[in-house]
Formats: structure tokens, sequence, C-alpha cells
């Protein structure tokens, strides 16, 4: 953390780029004096230890001291401190047309006192003292109309290639009143961007193009108010490849589309009843449409009135509940999930528990992971749980408390079922100095043998100008969907055998009459296109599976309660047009994989889908191309921006775009695209790339054969 020096009263006087007066009397031409054998002194910036002693001229009864500004000044604020005990001395203030505008006299008892001016509404072109006797002047020293600046450079020892910068510049309570942000090579010509100092949260800013530089400098314009400070917290600077690096490259996907898409739901999926009662087309057979498997969040106090408790699955599975919930049989609500041909994923959550409820942690955890996996297990139970989760987001535990429960539970787990899936809960991994939640202070080696899966969530925020966090597009470059790269890069060191599960992700969006008004809102129709296009990223990713938060909206007011694929129990679950958008992708992809990405640029996305690669050796991209049975592209953009691209696209000889629809994120999922090609090239077709995803259909004739699908 830096703290700015106080600009006034005095605190300004040493430093020339904002003292008009600093150094005024090293040059003759601007500062005229009767006789004194020391007069640098008045404007040297030190009122401290040095003093000018201005005596009356040799042919002249009069002591005399003239200093003119380089060019008549506005001045906020003026101030002088002198010795007069021989004698009044007038101070004068003058004008652009030579027009004496302000008087004070001096005198004995004004000595060694800071005498000032303030809000001075005309130029001045000159201050002038004159006396009939010696007087001392130790310093004269004003500020402009651009007022107080307090301004901190930092020098990054060599150029750099700058492009985004993380700042936390919240400069304190009613402090400034603008901030800029300055970059320069050799810090003699500045690129500027304005910044807000009342930002009290992070700001990440992203220059407009990639910069050579060497200094990074915040500039501070304080109010004119006495002792006066400003903070600078931390700083951080990327290339254009901003805080998450570069883009991993893309992999042949292993798993079709519809096997990767889930969906969150609760018990009852908000019916509140067992979804074993709930009629078809509610609850779990609802969002089968478009989803391979659901994530309950499973709330420990539902099974055990204290962490230590044994749950008592058995009496459960006899209808006498658990031993917090007399009335609770999860066998009836998982097997529904089942049956509707979900596979089940349960994210135990035992926040409500304060780690000071945990009186035996390693035994209680222990016998809590046994006891789960014998009952809903493949192994001894009744194979209801496809995968269990150690905690949400356990992120109120402190990191090696929670440790030992992830090691205790899921070797508890493993003593009884080396089949289901476990995994940790939610963290990150872009972030080390992150007490609450980075997966290295939680995952060791020895946890790792029984940990299946690792677990993470993503969603699409970026600052703004203000510090807020705003909902954007997946492939905006500052976009905190972007996060899930580093977590790969983890993954690839630490524990390169195990497959990632992005758990959560998703928008919030208005919808009718449920409003959304959080500044993480998109519109409706942009959460329907960024979740089909989040989902074609997360694909190219290689991630195991994707499942979107939440099943429906819900009657709540903060954020996250408009995320869902329905609307809430109240509008009848109604089918929202993110719910259309998946539905629709599903129906012409949902069979197919994820192959290669051909672009992934500013101006345009362009994926292929078709049948499992299983030769991952490098291909050309006509080879590419005949092996795909769809191609998906799309600007990446904003929907607001409503920018367009023209492509023009050869296809190899052979392939043929037979079909292709635009996504349009509405009720109605997509429309037909007309295919137009050009005369002077065989095979040439012209596309308008939007920000709403086309996807082509592709025959191919037996020009050759294709290799590697």
């Amino acid at each position: 953390m830096w703290v700015s020096g106080s600009c006034l009263p005095s605190g300004f006087v040493g430093d020339p780029e904002l003292n008009l007066f600093h150094g005024l009397c090293d040059n003759n031409n601007l500062c005229s004096v009767s006789n004194s054998p020391d007069i640098y002194k008045a404007t040297d910036g030190n009122p401290s230890y040095t003093v000018a002693t201005i005596n009356p001229g040799q042919d002249s009864s009069e002591a005399k001291l003239v200093i003119s500004l380089p060019q008549p000044e506005v001045l906020m604020f003026l101030t002088v401190w002198g010795i007069y005990n021989h004698g009044t001395t007038k101070m004068s203030l003058f004008d652009s047309n030579n027009i004496r505008r302000d008087t004070r006299l001096l005198v004995s008892p004004d000595s060694y006192k800071q005498i000032s001016l303030t809000n001075i509404s005309y130029a001045v072109a000159k201050i002038e003292f004159n006396s009939s006797q010696q007087f001392q002047i130790k310093e004269v020293a004003a500020l402009g109309s651009k007022g107080c600046i307090a301004k901190l450079t930092l020098d990054l020892g060599d150029t750099r290639m700058i492009q985004t910068i993380r700042s936390r510049h919240w400069a304190g309570h009613n402090t400034a009143s603008a901030l800029k942000l300055k970059i320069s090579e050799f810090g003699n010509s500045w690129i500027s961007v304005d910044l807000d100092p009342n930002a009290v949260n992070a700001v990440v800013t992203r220059l407009s193009s990639l910069t050579r530089g060497r200094f990074i400098a915040f500039e501070y314009h304080l109010y004119p108010k006495s002792y006066n400070k400003v903070y600078l917290w931390e700083v951080d600077a990327w290339d254009e490849n901003s805080i998450w690096g570069a883009k991993i490259p893309p992999k042949p996907q292993q798993y079709t589309m519809r096997s990767l898409l889930g969906v969150n739901g609760i018990w009852g999926w908000g019916n509140n009843k067992y979804s074993s009662s709930l009629q078809q087309g509610e609850g779990p057979t609802l969002y089968n449409a478009v989803a391979s498997h659901a994530r309950n969040y499973h709330n420990m106090d539902w099974d055990v009135l204290d962490p230590d408790n044994d749950p008592e699955y058995s009496e459960m599975g006899e209808g006498r509940g658990t031993n917090a919930k007399s009335w609770l049989n999860w066998d009836t609500e998982y097997r529904a999930w089942k049956t509707a041909n979900l596979k089940v994923d349960v994210s135990v959550q035992f926040s409500n528990f304060q780690q000071s409820r945990w009186d035996n942690l390693n035994a209680s955890a222990f016998n809590y992971g046994k006891e789960f996996a014998k009952h809903f297990g493949s192994a001894a139970g009744n194979n209801l749980v496809d995968a269990v989760e150690v905690g949400n987001e356990p992120w109120s535990y402190d990191a090696a408390f929670y440790k030992d429960l992830l090691r205790s539970m899921s070797a508890g787990i493993r003593s009884v079922d080396s089949q289901i899936k476990v995994l940790p809960g939610a963290f990150q991994a872009h972030e080390k100095r992150s007490s609450r939640n980075y997966i290295g202070t939680r995952i060791d080696a020895p946890i790792a043998n029984n940990v299946s899966v690792i677990n993470f969530h993503t969603y699409s925020y970026v600052s703004s100008y203000t510090g807020a966090r705003m909902g954007v597009h997946p492939e905006h470059p500052e976009s905190s969907f972007n996060s899930l790269t580093n977590m790969m890069r983890w993954r690839d060191v630490n524990l390169p055998s195990h497959p990632v599960w992005v758990t959560e992700w998703g928008w919030d969006a208005p919808s009718g009459t449920e409003a959304c008004t959080f500044p993480e809102c998109v519109t409706e129709t942009a959460q329907a296109i960024y979740g089909l296009r989040g989902l074609l990223i997360l694909s190219r990713n290689a991630v195991d599976r994707v499942t979107w938060f939440f099943y429906a909206n819900t009657q709540c007011d903060h954020l996250y309660c408009r995320s869902g694929l329905t609307g809430s129990p109240t509008t009848g679950f109604i089918k929202r047009p993110v719910f259309h958008a998946f539905k629709a992708l599903l129906d012409f992809l949902g069979d197919y994989y994820f192959q290669y990405a051909l672009n992934e640029s500013q101006e345009s996305y362009i994926y292929l889908f078709g049948e499992k690669v299983h030769n991952q050796k490098p291909f050309d991209e006509e080879v590419k191309v005949r092996g795909a049975k769809y191609m998906i592209l799309w600007k990446p953009e904003a929907l607001e921006d409503g920018g367009s691209t023209p492509l023009f696209y050869v296809f190899p000889h052979g392939t043929n775009p037979v079909h292709a629809v635009k996504f349009t994120g509405t009720n109605v999922p997509y429309v037909t695209e007309p295919l137009q090609y050009q005369s002077d090239i065989q095979g040439k077709l012209t596309l308008t790339i939007t920000s709403y995803p086309v996807l082509i259909e592709l025959s191919h004739s037996p020009v050759a054969p294709v290799v590697g699908f």
C-alpha cells in the first residue's frame, strides 16, 4: 500500500510539478531583486531551512522583490513565509495587464507564519514585495488551477508489453475528485485512462491495444483540504492475455454435447413434494430434455442434527427418516431422478454447521462418508448416486480444517466404494493469496488418491469503472469465465489424470414479471445466447461435465435468483429462451462431439462438431472440415454491441453446406439462415457473422478417405 503526502497546507511546496514558483528565482529573467546575496532561496521549495535576505538597493532606499510567472495563471492557493522584523513589507499581486489586484501588509507578528490566499479568480502575472527596510523571504509558493495532485510512478525495470492493469485504487473517503492511470515506455509521453477514485473494489482496466510500457503512474487530483492524503493499495499488470493468461489449446471432446450438459436442482424441483409424485413433464422429467445429469444441494443438516451424529440411512430406507428429518427419504427423491435418466451428483453442504460444531472431525467425517457410500453407492448400496461432492463452496471453513474434513470423508467413502466419483468442494486456482478458496491449500497428493474429479464453478463477470461486477459475454478477455484456464493449468501440473467438472455456471436475466436489477444481470436474450456460446467454449476446454445453475428462477431478490432454465413456480415453470436454446442445440449437436476450433479471434469463433476424434495428431484444415458434421460460428462480442463481420469461406472440394440456422435467443430458438455463394470461386460461402451463432450442416462426397475420425 502507498500513502501520499499531504498537498496542503505546505506539502506541495517542494514539488516542482505543482508549485508554480518553484525555482523561479534561479532565473534572473523571472526574479528581480533590489539587493540579495541568496535570492534563489526564496523559491527553492524549502521553507523550513533556507531564507533569502532582501536589502535596499545601493542607489535606492527601497528593498524590493518581484517574481513573475512564466505566464499568467489562476491560482488556487498562494502561500508565503517570511521575516518582517525591520518594518512593514507590502505584498502585491498583479494581473496580466499589470494592474495591482490584491495587497497585503506584512508586519513583525506575521514573521515565520504561513500567510495564504485561496481561490484567486484572476490570472496572476507576478507577485511583488517592497519595504523601506530589510526583509526576508523563506518561501513563495502557489498551486495553479489544476490544484493538488498526488502521483505515484511505478518502474517495471524494463519495457514490457501491457494491455491489462488491475488496481485497487480507492483514494479514501472524500479525498480525490479524479484519477488518471498513465502508461509510458520512456517517461516522456503517456497514454492516459480515467479511473474512478471512489471505486472500492479492484478494477481491471483493458487498454484499447497492446502497449509498450515501463512506467505505470497513478495521478490523483485531490480535494483542496489540509492534510488530505490518498491511497493506492495494489497494482498488477499483464499483456494481451490478461489476468488469466493465454488460452489453453482446444482439445477434441471425449463426451457428446448431450452427456456434457446437466442442471443444478433441489429436492422436489421447487414443487415442495417428492419428485416421484410429480406428473410427466414436471421436475426431473421436465429438465431431462436438456440435461443428462442433475446436481442436488444435499444439506447435511437434513441428515444429522449434529455433524458428529450418524445419519441413520438404514432407518431412512425403512421409511423412518434421517437423524435430522423424520419425514425424509432421499431414496424416494433420487430414484425419481434416476428413472428420468438423470445421473445424480450430490453436493453435500455442511457449512450450516460451524467448525466448532465438529467435536471429533476426523472420525465424524469418515463415518458420514462411509455411511453415505454404503447406502447410496454402487458397490454396497442402492446405486442411486453417481457422484458425491465433499462440500459445495465450503469457503467459510479454514483451509487446514477443510483439508482434514476432505481427507477423512473421502477416505470413509472409499472404504466401502471404489466406483462412486468423489469431488472436493469448488475452489479456484487463479489467486494463491486468497485464503478463502484457493485449491492448492486444500488438496494434496494423499487426498488426491481418494478424489476422482476436480470441482469448479465459473461465472462471467468483469469489474466496471466503479469496481462493481458486471455480467458479460463469455469471450470477454477480462471475464472471470476465463478462470477455468487457470484451473486446467493447475490440474495439468498437480493432478493430470483428474477430469474437471464445471458444476456451476450461468447468467442471471429478467423474465416477464421476474425482475433482475443487479449489474451482473444480462438480458434474457443474452442469457440464452451467452449460454449457448458458453457451452460451446466449455466443450472445447475438454471438461467432462458442465452443470447449469439453476433449474428455475427462485422467489428471492438477490443475485442467482434469475438464472433458471425456467421461470419460478409462480410462473408454472415456464420454459425460458435459454431452455429452448439448449434444447435446440442438443437437437442438432446432442449426439456429436466437439472436434476442432478453426478460429478464435476477435472477429470470429469457428468450431467443428462431428464423430469422436480418435487420432489426435495434427491435421490440416481441409481434413478437419471434411471430418465434421457441423460448423458453428459467431462473433465473440456483447449482444448489445450489434457488430458484424463478413466471412468468405471456401470449403474443400467435396464438402457442401446443406442447411444453416441462426440461433435467436428467443422462445423460437432459431431461424433458417440463407446460404449464399460467391460465383468467382467454387464452394466459396458468404456469411455475415454476428454475436448470434450460426450452425451449418455439412455433407461430404467421397473424394478421398478421411483419416483420424
